[in-house]
């Protein structure tokens, strides 16, 4: 059995090694060498955490656990031969492949110059380093934010606490479409320094410039796309019991898995809460019963990290924002994280 990827719902399924080898199945992990956590990704990026705070060596869990690895990532599924084919040309067999191999920018801003995608997540470590670099040499750069929804508002003022904490000096502009019911929150973030850009779109990104869609130009020294997620291409449609529609050798969970009795957002609880059926349901295949359906939660916990010590919590309908929402956040993040180290 090949574990594609090592999202949340694998990251479970490895402590459950030994229950999936006494099924019959021998699982081979296929997956980059680090996950990072996007629960602690903004704290990381707001330099309220160190830089690996957020990070988990997936080699070591899955060594600690009995279960082979290649660090690598697949460059192509073939179905009708059961193999997936890895960046560097091995093809491998399998009888059964789970996929968890996550999301993807929806929308890419197109042009020549840099942009900075917020998945993969080690892009958001890697900007932290950049703007540290950058007001190491007094400089007073422009970041742009293509995106003014959940995630890019979090990224925003996740820039603003780096700043405020290294006493240095930019401009965050915010593009795009603000959450409703966010004013007090983003008229907050203006006086830390982000300026929205309401209701527009950054439509193309030269050099030293971002267009927007009303032809209007920003000087830009970094550029993050948050437009929007959409599933890895490879992932795959699934039943209500994580089974591909098209291919019953197939399972996937999480964001790469297009849930077919109902949308559901791409957040990392999900892919959690998977995870338990998912490894029921891959011993079930392996023996030949019954699979058990997934029956999604309608509500959610959701909290985000403002990089100035405060959360914004979410609960359905209710929000909350304060320093105790924060502290919350970050004593689940961290529970969940030593499990796998």
């Amino acid at each position: 059995m090949i574990l594609l990827g090592a999202g949340h719902a694998h990251l479970l399924l490895i402590e459950r090694a030994k229950a999936l080898r006494e099924a019959g199945l021998d699982p081979l992990l296929i997956a980059p060498r680090h996950f990072h956590y996007s629960g602690l990704a903004t704290g990381v990026l707001s330099g309220a955490l160190p830089e690996d705070a957020n990070r988990v060596d997936v080699a070591a869990l899955a060594e600690r656990r009995g279960i082979a690895f290649i660090e690598d990532k697949a460059a192509a599924i073939d179905k009708g031969a059961k193999t997936v084919t890895l960046r560097d040309g091995r093809a491998i067999g399998y009888d059964l492949l789970s996929l968890n191999v996550g999301s993807e920018i929806a929308r890419p801003i197109p042009g020549d110059g840099d942009v900075r995608p917020v998945k993969p997540l080690s892009q958001v470590t890697h900007l932290r380093f950049d703007l540290e670099a950058a007001f190491e040499q007094g400089s007073h750069p422009v970041v742009v934010i293509a995106g003014a929804g959940p995630t890019g508002t979090e990224v925003a003022a996740a820039i603003a606490g780096l700043v405020e904490r290294r006493h240095a000096r930019a401009d965050i502009l915010l593009v795009g479409r603000p959450v409703e019911g966010w004013q007090s929150l983003y008229a907050d973030l203006r006086e830390r320094g982000v300026i929205l850009f309401a209701d527009r779109r950054v439509a193309e990104r030269s050099e030293t410039q971002v267009q927007l869609d009303d032809g209007a130009r920003l000087r830009c020294d970094f550029c993050v796309a948050a437009t929007g997620l959409a599933p890895n291409p490879l992932g795959t449609s699934v039943g209500a019991t994580l089974q591909s529609r098209d291919d019953a050798a197939i399972f996937a969970a999480g964001d790469c898995a297009h849930f077919l009795p109902r949308t559901l957002p791409m957040l990392g609880v999900f892919g959690v809460r998977q995870a338990p059926v998912l490894a029921r349901n891959l011993i079930a295949a392996a023996r030949g019963l019954p699979l058990r359906p997934y029956r999604p939660q309608r509500r959610w916990l959701s909290i985000l990290d403002l990089g100035n010590g405060e959360g914004v919590a979410t609960w359905g309908g209710l929000t909350h924002r304060s320093r105790a929402a924060l502290h919350l956040k970050r004593h689940l993040d961290f529970a969940f994280l030593r499990r796998f180290r």
